[in-house]
């Protein structure tokens, strides 16, 4: 997909009267939205690397996906940064695929990267996996906010996670929602 002219949609959804929401940048720029209370979407200007979702509390930040590489991960970082100073402590990586998980040595360096056995196997040793948790389905409390992490089974990727927020009636959902295409079923099944 061309970059010019093109939106770039995230894939979060709302259960807020029964509709969803897709956020989306146009032309390009890069944005933050908040999309409830301390959840935020990063939706990247760079068309071949993945948006993102972050909660913020006090006792650290949860992001969902951190894009390509180290430069887009600097990017989401930076914007991280404009919202609060707290440290980066946990990484949901949706799947596999480089788009989602390139940045997140330098987005949290020191953070739990919380993934599927499938997505840990599929990365190889990579560095940004030292301090892996795989999981099939999580629950995790993030400074008051509760959050359910789970693989819904075959899907974009054997190895999916779907991240779900019910205070803030949001689902980050990786590359299983894909605005005016089907998505791509890469090695998972529909």
């Amino acid at each position: 997909m061309k970059k010019t002219g093109q939106i770039k949609f995230l894939c979060v959804l709302s259960a807020l009267c029964g509709s969803f929401v897709v956020l989306f940048s146009v032309n390009g720029s890069a944005s933050v939205q908040q999309i409830g209370p301390d959840l935020y979407a990063y939706i990247s200007e760079n068309d071949a690397s993945a948006n993102a979702t972050f909660l913020v509390s006090e006792k650290g930040i949860l992001v969902v996906d951190t894009g390509l590489n180290a430069s887009e991960g600097g990017k989401l970082l930076v914007e991280i940064r404009k919202v609060s100073p707290a440290p980066v402590r946990w990484i949901v990586n949706t799947h596999y695929h480089p788009d989602h998980r390139g940045g997140n040595s330098v987005v949290g360096p020191q953070a739990v990267i919380i993934s599927t056995a499938f997505t840990r196997v599929q990365a190889g040793a990579s560095p940004d996996y030292a301090l892996n948790e795989t999981v099939s389905q999580d629950l995790l409390s993030v400074g008051g906010h509760t959050v359910w992490i789970y693989h819904p089974g075959p899907a974009h990727t054997r190895g999916d996670l779907v991240v779900y927020f019910p205070d803030e009636h949001a689902i980050a959902t990786g590359d299983l929602f894909l605005n005016n295409v089907c998505p791509a079923m890469d090695d998972g099944d529909m």
